[in-house]
């Protein structure tokens, strides 16, 4: 959706730009009179105009009318300072779609905004619509049907008017009072990844195929519909219909799914909907059939579920507090998938113990834990869609997973991912970290250093830190320090201009005693010994 804003006022045109952005839209182009505007609509096509009336050289009505010659189709949205009838009459003249007058609410302007978008979503499904009857003649009218019916059932239609109109142009007449939705998902959907896309579509055709001519040879009205997992099916069922009694459909129901298994590489699972009695329900019954499908996830596929309106479930709105984000953050911080593995699977539990699982909350639930692993993985250093890809991906591929011993799964590769990719950043930082201790004791190794000092001073632990420098020098701290100061001794000592008790103090031996003991296991001699000796070598 793209919006051109036009007025001669930065001030204004900022407004109405901040306020279209607090409305989620992004794509907004802005002109500061007509002739720029006009110069835009030569190069692009907004979506909706908003402009001033009264502006320099060419005002709102005339750019109004200028631009139809461009782009006839184009929705404007009027503003003005002066509420005079006569720009009012020249707007609707000129076909503008609303006229508003500054100063213009938020409030205002937003619902104005949302009809014109509306009306945008309904001239293009018109036009669609028109072309493909036009063109695609039955095979057109099949695609806009089943379109049709599958807006309808995920309740994508708030006007009810332009619904039923569809409907009439369709030729679909619902001549039963009930209604009922049920789902054929694949199983282990997520295996049918590496097939083509016309393998995928051609899965779904079977599905299809093999449902409505069962349904048909029973004298039930049905209606297929896209489903993301498989195929769903609208039933239209009378009050007397005795397949409105679910052990009459359960055994059609057994058939799909045993001709499935017996033509097809895959099986599937059923969910059934609640019966309802408008087509402006069929929603209420979609989500019920989505229910009943999950029920696979404790229970296994291959089976028909149905969603028992008696059946109470416990409640399974789960939220990650704070201290499980803690404790599942201080599992990756340690690398233990282990740890991580059970607080995923301690979240899942609820879900398990239920007849009838709530899709909204399940979905919540991955989501949330999507979410924190992103999140996590973010803090720890490293870049989250980069390691993983894009989260909605992630999260609609973890909602199609077909057990709970599956999602479980998922998430242990997940981790798997991440904490490999931890631990070779923490061998990096390692390194990194260590290079700057080398450097510190290079400078400091005179002075009274101590381990709790470096670590400190890199902010780590002092045991973490002692474990890292033995695995990176090859040796503890205490004896690389008195090797360093040895060895930095020793070129003191044959420079020949100081003498051993300077030395002792130059390198940081604050015990004389000390540094003649340490220096002689060292090099088998005493300070004042290696000075003459080299001295006389030469």
């Amino acid at each position: 959706m793209q919006i051109l804003v036009v007025d001669d006022e930065a001030l204004v045109r900022e407004s109405v730009v901040n306020s279209l952005k607090s409305f989620g839209i992004d794509d907004i182009l802005v002109a500061q009179d007509g002739f720029d505007a006009l110069k835009l609509l030569n190069v692009s096509k907004p979506d909706i105009v908003i402009t001033d009336i009264r502006m320099p050289e060419m005002d709102g009505i005339e750019f109004l009318s200028k631009s139809r010659e461009i782009h006839p189709d184009l929705i404007f949205i009027l503003l003005s300072g002066y509420e005079l009838f006569e720009y009012a009459h020249k707007a609707i003249q000129y076909g503008a779609f609303s006229y508003l007058l500054k100063p213009v609410s938020d409030e205002e302007l937003k619902s104005v905004i949302e009809n014109a978008i509306e009306t945008i979503s309904r001239k293009n499904k018109q036009r669609e619509f028109n072309s493909l009857m036009r063109i695609g003649g039955t095979q057109g009218a099949d695609f806009l049907k089943t379109r049709l019916i599958s807006e309808l059932v995920k309740g994508d239609f708030v006007n009810t008017e332009y619904s039923e109109t569809k409907l009439k142009e369709l030729h679909i007449n619902f001549d039963k009072e009930f209604f009922q939705i049920f789902l054929v998902s694949i199983d282990y959907f997520k295996t049918l990844e590496g097939v083509s896309s016309k393998e995928y579509e051609l899965s779904k055709f079977s599905i299809n195929n093999i449902t409505s001519e069962i349904l048909a040879n029973n004298n039930i009205s049905m209606y297929p519909f896209d489903y993301e997992t498989g195929m769903g099916f609208l039933l239209n069922i009378s009050s007397d219909s005795v397949f409105n009694d679910k052990m009459i459909l359960l055994p059609l129901l057994g058939e799909i799914l045993e001709n499935v298994n017996l033509f097809l590489d895959f099986s599937v699972t059923i969910g059934v909907g609640m019966i309802v009695s408008s087509i402006f329900d069929l929603s209420n019954s979609y989500i019920h059939a989505q229910e009943s499908v999950l029920q696979r996830l404790a229970r296994g596929g291959n089976q028909v579920f149905f969603h028992d309106k008696a059946t109470v479930s416990k409640d399974t709105t789960i939220k990650i507090g704070f201290k499980t984000e803690e404790s599942f953050k201080a599992c990756f911080e340690k690398c233990d998938k282990l740890g991580a593995i059970n607080i995923i699977k301690n979240l899942y539990e609820p879900f398990e113990s239920v007849e009838i699982i709530d899709i909204g909350n399940l979905h919540k639930l991955n989501f949330q834990l999507i979410l924190l692993i992103y999140k996590i993985v973010n803090a720890l250093g490293l870049n989250s869609e980069e390691l993983l890809g894009d989260e909605f991906v992630l999260y609609n591929s973890l909602n199609a997973q077909y057990s709970f011993k599956a999602i479980i799964k998922y998430f242990d590769e997940l981790l798997e991912i991440c904490l490999a990719s931890i631990i070779l950043l923490n061998e990096k930082g390692n390194m990194k970290i260590m290079e700057i201790t080398k450097e510190f004791i290079a400078k400091n190794y005179n002075k009274d250093i101590t381990l709790k000092t470096i670590s400190g001073n890199v902010h780590l632990s002092t045991a973490y830190f002692s474990k890292q420098f033995k695995l990176y020098f090859g040796e503890n701290f205490s004896d690389y320090i008195i090797n360093y100061r040895i060895n930095n001794a020793k070129e003191f000592l044959k420079a020949g201009i100081y003498k051993a008790t300077e030395v002792s103090k130059i390198v940081g031996f604050n015990d004389e005693k000390y540094f003649y003991k340490v220096f002689k296991r060292h090099t088998g001699f005493t300070p004042t010994e290696y000075k003459d000796i080299y001295r006389n070598s030469k």
